[in-house]
């Protein structure tokens, strides 16, 4: 039956735009606090669907000792899907410690260079690893397709089955020839952040496993598929999407009845299950048919269409969302309903943009503050940054800006994405403080102050300013001061000096100096970047 199926693309833009929450506007721990929920939402995915393809070998193993001769053709290809998807399962973990390693590695639980996309286009784009997963991909989902026992299939159900199958490589080869990425790895790889190209390769394995799965079920009956028994049968849920935008984006799932057929009828459900109704077995997992309707009132019917109930809603609050529901179908014999309940979760979480000073966590008037700005699941070419209040300028592109503000006080930068259709759409609006540029601190020359040898003191020819330990280059103009000379046992002589080249009586004090003597700096006056005057600190030298 069919599985309306999204493009590739598309699906992996909204799992990475729905599991970002980001509660910082810069990268932070709960930036990475956000993308762990994303894998271990993934792992908790691959260990559900691992539970579920283990379930149907073991379905398989029992069939196998009822009846060898006709289960073994299809147990035997089910082994070697099991064999073909963990190889690539384990190849893609492989890629995953390598750029978590070559990135830094893991510090107290947290990616140290989660943000880093030197390591991930160096990996995945220069060494060739992007090429060599996509030719896997390529690898695996062939095999799983042109299984000997899925030759007996008609034509169109090769096709649907085909549809079915997560795991491709496919992608936006126009908007790719757009954006000048020439490849599949490109496009998923080519200066992403490490954290994003993780939880990438997290979703291909849990498209593997779900693939995996997909087909086990479909081999399994197969051993059945001219003489099934209806007692095989249970309540199927196909989600097209497990983590959506709150308030933006739609949350589908298909609900229907395995193997029934467009003409069977069909009843679909969602509500609540009853309290204390017996729904469930020893193992926790739900039975796969109860004879009483488990659903307490307030429940709503689905629409069926070709055996297919679709589900759609747009959350409105973030968070994990969990819904029960039944489908009710009636017994082979016509005596009644027979009633096989299911569950569905998903994740809705804030839609957010990641906008980082590269330096330090404000900016600054008066420098060029270099920022990084992103938006999971998006390339860097479909965002814009923009200036949207501060006395300044935003320049940039490809996730690389620079902020170059006049004054001190706030800022904010606003993030938008460019959508398939082309329009731009608003993620977030990032809010910095704009401080000041500290004052700095004068040294004669090289010397910063304190005892200094008369013959090197003698050997300087400037004032210059400079401050220490600051991450942006800047440049301060001195403008004037006055230097004193108070010699050993005689009368105070003093300069007044416009800008930071010694003047013929500054130069006459330079070079008089002797042991003993003390010479002051003061009443030092400087010009900003931001075009500010500023009075700084003295300094003063003891000459030994």
């Amino acid at each position: 039956m069919a599985i309306p199926k999204q493009p590739r693309q598309q699906m992996i833009n909204i799992m990475y735009l729905a599991l970002t929450a980001l509660l910082a506007l810069n990268i932070s721990s709960e930036v990475l606090n956000t993308f762990k929920l994303i894998n271990d939402k993934l792992t908790d995915s691959n260990v559900a669907v691992e539970a579920k393809s283990a379930s149907l070998m073991n379905l398989f193993q029992a069939k196998y000792n009822s009846n060898a001769a006709k289960t073994k053709p299809y147990m035997d290809d089910a082994q070697q899907v099991r064999l073909a998807v963990q190889d690539f399962f384990e190849h893609v973990e492989a890629l995953k410690s390598d750029l978590i390693e070559k990135s830094g590695g893991m510090v107290d639980g947290k990616y140290k260079g989660a943000k880093n996309t030197d390591v991930t286009t160096r990996i995945m784009i220069e060494k060739r690893k992007g090429r060599e997963l996509e030719e896997r991909i390529i690898q695996l989902r062939g095999k799983l397709l042109t299984l000997p026992t899925l030759e007996e299939l008609e034509p169109h159900e090769k096709n649907e089955l085909g549809r079915q199958i997560a795991l491709n490589n496919d992608y936006d080869t126009r908007e790719a020839e757009k954006l000048g990425k020439k490849s599949w790895a490109n496009y998923n790889f080519e200066r992403v952040p490490v954290i994003a190209s993780v939880t990438l390769l997290a979703k291909l394995q849990a498209d593997a496993k779900e693939s995996e799965a997909r087909i086990l079920e479909k081999l399994y009956n197969r051993v059945d598929s001219k003489s099934f028994t209806f007692e095989d049968l249970s309540a199927k849920v196909i989600t097209s999407n497990q983590f959506v935008l709150t308030n933006r984006q739609e949350f589908n799932a298909n609900i229907f009845f395995a193997a029934t057929s467009k003409t069977q009828e069909v009843d679909v459900f969602i509500g609540q299950f009853k309290p204390h109704f017996d729904l469930r077995e020893a193992d926790g997992n739900l039975k796969n048919q109860v004879e009483e309707f488990p659903l307490i009132d307030g429940f709503v019917q689905l629409n069926v269409e070709d055996g297919i109930a679709r589900f759609h809603e747009i959350p409105q609050q973030s968070g994990d969302r969990k819904k029960e529901g039944v489908i009710k179908i009636k017994k082979p014999d016509g005596s009644g309903h027979n009633f096989y309940p299911f569950e569905l979760s998903y994740h809705s979480a804030q839609p957010a943009a990641v906008v980082s000073p590269e330096k330090i966590n404000v900016l600054y008037a008066g420098v060029e503050n270099p920022l990084s700005v992103s938006v999971p699941g998006f390339p860097a070419e479909k965002v814009k940054a923009y200036l949207a209040s501060g006395n300044g300028n935003l320049s940039g592109k490809e996730g690389r800006y620079v902020a170059k503000m006049n004054s001190i006080g706030r800022a904010k930068i606003a993030v938008h994405v460019i959508g398939d259709d082309g329009k731009e759409m608003k993620m977030t609006e990032t809010e910095f403080r704009v401080k000041r540029i500290p004052n700095p601190v004068p040294k004669v020359g090289t010397l910063p102050g304190g005892e200094v040898d008369a013959s090197v003191f003698r050997a300087q020819n400037k004032l210059n300013v400079y401050i220490p330990e600051f991450e942006f280059e800047t440049k301060f103009n001195v403008l004037s001061y006055r230097m004193v000379w108070q010699r050993k046992n005689e009368d105070l002589i003093d300069a007044h000096n416009e800008g930071d080249t010694f003047s013929s009586k500054t130069r006459q004090i330079i070079t008089g100096v002797k042991r003993g003597d003390i010479v002051y700096v003061e009443n030092i006056r400087v010009r900003g970047p931001e075009g500010d005057t500023r009075k700084i600190q003295d300094v003063i030298y003891r000459i030994k």
